[in-house]
Order: structure tokens, then C-alpha cells, then sequence
């Protein structure tokens, strides 16, 4: 994952660009199992999503903590068995205007989920809608 922390680095420059709301998060491996991302989420009331990258940082989906912890099925499955796979993702220098724009078409029921920001194709952080409404606010 520090990988992804030098990207984040690299991206301060430019304070009206989508990178700068990423936010690393809680990650798992796409071979992580169910149980593992449960143990997770109980000890940690305030966790929502769970990103699962791969050892290069590619993005393959998000863990819903709800789904995640009401799972009946065999916790020793990888977690790519319940995972979200699609997942908005939007370019690290992408404008949050952009960002409005992509997010604006997704299902009502879905429009609170969270957004994944790539670097370079690779997985960069999370950001929410009430993130991007923050930022759009202070540039006004």
C-alpha cells in the first residue's frame, strides 16, 4: 500500500482536482476471505466499505459492510465472491465538476455509495458524495 501513499503524495499541486479527496481507506486482497473482512468491520463500528486491491493496486471492487456482516453463507470464501464490482471510478486529475457529472448518472439506491479515484490506472482511494460536496462548496 505504499504505493498508493506515493502517489497521494505527488498529487497535492492542485487543490480543485478529484485526487485530493482520496482517502487510502481500509483494504483487503481479493483473496481475503469473508470471515477476514467480518472480523474487520465488527471491530470497527465506523467502517462502511472495505476497498479490495490487488498486490499491484489494480481496484477489483467494494465490501459492503452491511452485506458483510448479515453473509450466511461460507465465510471462507474469497471475498470477491460478495464484493461490489461496479464501482464508479473516476481519474485522479479528473475536475470535481467531472466527478459530478459521472456520478449524477448512477440508480438512485446507489447514489450514496462511495467512488473509487485511480492514479495511473492504479487504485488511489475513496471518496464519497458528501466528500466532493465539501470540496465543491469551497471553491465557491
Amino acid at each position: 500500500m505504499s504505493q498508493i501513499l506515493e502517489f497521494q503524495k505527488k498529487n497535492t499541486e492542485n487543490k480543485h482536482k478529484v485526487g485530493n479527496l482520496g482517502k487510502i481507506g481500509t483494504v483487503l486482497y481479493p483473496s481475503c476471505t469473508i470471515q477476514h473482512a467480518q472480523s474487520m468491520f465488527v471491530g470497527n463500528e465506523h467502517l462502511s466499505y472495505i476497498s479490495v486491491v490487488d498486490r499491484d493496486c489494480r481496484f477489483y471492487g467494494l465490501i459492503d459492510r452491511k452485506k458483510v456482516l448479515t453473509y450466511n453463507g461460507n465465510a471462507h470464501e474469497s471475498v470477491e465472491s460478495i464484493m461490489e464490482s461496479d464501482i464508479i471510478q473516476i481519474d485522479a486529475d479528473k475536475s470535481l465538476k467531472n466527478a459530478v457529472g459521472k456520478l449524477m448518472i448512477r440508480e438512485e439506491d446507489r447514489f450514496y455509495v462511495p467512488f473509487v479515484i485511480l492514479k495511473k490506472h492504479r487504485y488511489y482511494g475513496m471518496a464519497t458524495i458528501r466528500e466532493l460536496l465539501i470540496a465543491i462548496g469551497k471553491e465557491i
